[in-house]
């Protein structure tokens, strides 16, 4: 018989501050993972890596699908599987090089391109109420803290090319 979970589920609204009424760094840093995941349900909906993909196909027309691999770390096979999904929906194409038979270049179509712009104005929808719970006064001090952070010249935390790309 399994045992009943002894641990509450968590939510931003109940996560306890540490003892002297301060919330820790990990709490913090998980309140930031929480708004990043948000953010990002926001833009691209449940499909995250089909959306980026087309995202960045757009942005470019015409890519290798070798490019996409190196910029994107997901597996070949799943990589694979996404373009597939993507060209059965109409969204790109993906033919063969004319000089290497083995590679195939991903180009998107127009049904492709217009998926990609009614994704981004629904983004822009999304962020205009994203931030409305926040008072004037609110939504200034929390680009102030955004700016010093992202402006932290001891750069904490190491990154990878990858991410930047993301």
């Amino acid at each position: 018989m399994k045992r009943p979970s002894t641990k509450s589920p968590r939510t931003p609204e109940t996560s306890p501050p540490d003892k002297a009424g301060e919330a820790s760094d990990m709490e913090i840093f998980r309140q930031l993972h929480l708004l990043k995941r948000l953010l990002n349900r926001a833009r691209v909906g449940k499909d995250h890596a089909q959306a980026r993909i087309l995202a960045h196909i757009n942005r470019r027309d015409a890519v290798d699908q070798q490019e996409l691999l190196r910029l994107y770390p997901v597996k070949p096979a799943s990589m694979s599987q996404i373009l597939v999904k993507l060209e059965r929906l109409g969204f790109i194409t993906r033919p063969r090089s004319a000089t290497d038979l083995r590679r195939r270049s991903v180009a998107i179509t127009p049904a492709g391109r217009a998926e990609a712009m009614a994704r981004d104005s629904n983004y822009a929808n999304n962020l205009g109420k994203f931030f409305d719970c926040l008072t004037p006064e609110e939504r200034k001090s929390f680009h102030s803290i955004l700016v010093k952070l992202n402006g932290n010249p001891a750069e904490p935390l190491k990154t990878s090319d990858a991410d930047d790309r993301l």
